[in-house]
């Protein structure tokens, strides 16, 4: 069996929740001898990727100059366009043709889309070559676009965000009409499509957690009254969830805990104060962007809790999976909770729905180690129970299965 999966992202290095859940089911299905490719667009500088990707994993990873840049030109033009801005920026003739000649080349038995974006490439092989075609919505992205118009104070925003969330909607689920299968990784967006279309081909499978880097680690020293953020503040939900974090939350934490250390990794340190330039530094500390995995987890683990502040999103937040795995003690929000299947409340995380809260669960942890610790064993196991990729990768095996 040979199945070409489409990306809008280069995956690799899997460095956030995004490329992982594109990234990991690739590596995993080539492991239980699946012929993979992957194609997807790629800057001058991850070109060394695409040849890391052919020789550390033996997956056929073709990569083309291409960016999807936003644009307010972009977006004027989009007025005259039935498919929304997100959906249209991310469509390239010549990407198609360079496509093309892969599938040609390659016959895939089946194609593999990562994301609504990426759907219509699926839509137009399917008419031309006639493979099966996937769909995996990592989000619904029409919900996105609703949670950010509620939660911006921008009027222009506000406008322009309902305007392209109800475009969004009509595209998105149209689409899902047109696929053999569609994979949502949510229980909660899963519900939310049967609701909208009871007849689509669809099913749950969660994005999981590679057990062989995300795991526990002994004699890692925790540095006191320590908390971390990990993910990139480039992207809008993340950015306005930590903004919100650092002007309503933090305070308060900061309150009964003068010491403090808030700890953030995704950026570079000038992006990273640029973003923040409007807040106070002090208790702040940039990690900087770490695409060594296993760096990466060493600082995670030398922390006392990890939080994910969430406000805005859909989908699953890999980044708390990961952190579970790692046996760390998570304070998150109600969007993250819901999407985590088996997950308890005050057994395998504690979650806050607004500041006042999530800062006395923050606390609480850091006060409390004991609890703190009992809480990090009990969401290591699991995600060893339930989020392990490697038995994950069965479940996306059986569907393509379905059509080999």
């Amino acid at each position: 069996m040979k199945i070409l999966f489409l990306s809008r992202v280069n995956p690799y290095p899997p460095t956030d929740g995004g490329k992982a859940g594109i990234f990991y089911p690739t590596k995993f299905l080539r492991e239980k001898g699946i012929d993979t490719l992957m194609v997807f667009p790629v800057s001058k500088e991850e070109e060394k990727n695409v040849e890391l990707l052919k020789e550390k994993y033996r997956i056929k990873a073709f990569g083309y100059p291409f960016s999807a840049q936003n644009s307010i030109f972009g977006l004027f033009k989009n007025i005259f366009e039935v498919e929304p801005f997100t959906f249209q920026k991310y469509f390239n003739k010549s990407f198609y043709n360079f496509i093309k000649k892969i599938v040609i080349n390659e016959k895939p038995n089946i194609v593999f889309s990562h994301h609504a974006h990426m759907g219509k490439y699926a839509l137009l092989l399917k008419k031309e070559f006639g493979p099966p075609i996937i769909l995996k919505e990592h989000n619904l992205e029409y919900e996105v676009i609703k949670q950010f118009s509620k939660i911006t104070k921008n009027p222009i925003y506000k406008i322009l965000a309902l305007w392209q969330q109800k475009k969004t909607e009509t595209c998105e689920t149209k689409l899902w009409n047109e696929f053999d299968k569609i994979i949502f990784v949510s229980p909660v967006d899963y519900q939310e499509a049967l609701k909208k279309n009871s007849k689509i081909k669809a099913i749950p499978i969660p994005d999981g957690v590679d057990l062989s880097v995300f795991r526990p680690k002994k004699n890692i020293k925790k540095e006191k009254n320590t908390i971390i953020f990990t993910g990139p503040l480039k992207t809008i939900p993340n950015f306005l969830s930590i903004k919100k974090f650092i002007k309503e939350t933090l305070p308060l934490i900061k309150k009964r805990i003068p010491l403090i250390k808030f700890y953030i990794t995704g950026e570079e340190k000038n992006k990273l104060y640029k973003i923040l330039k409007n807040f106070k530094r002090e208790n702040i500390n940039h990690l900087g962007f770490i695409d060594n995995l296993n760096n990466l987890n060493q600082k995670i683990l030398s922390k006392q809790v990890f939080i994910s502040p969430t406000i805005m999103g859909r989908g699953l937040r890999i980044k708390v999976l990961n952190a579970m795995a790692l046996g760390m003690p998570i304070v998150c929000t109600p969007i993250d909770a819901q999407s985590i299947e088996g997950g308890k409340e005050n057994e395998h995380f504690m979650v806050g729905g607004n500041p006042e809260e999530f800062a006395q669960k923050t606390i609480f942890l850091i006060e409390n180690r004991d609890i703190a610790c009992k809480i990090g064993y009990n969401a290591h196991k699991l995600i060893e129970e339930k989020y392990n990729w490697n038995e994950i990768t069965n479940k996306y095996l059986k569907v393509c299965q379905e059509f080999a």
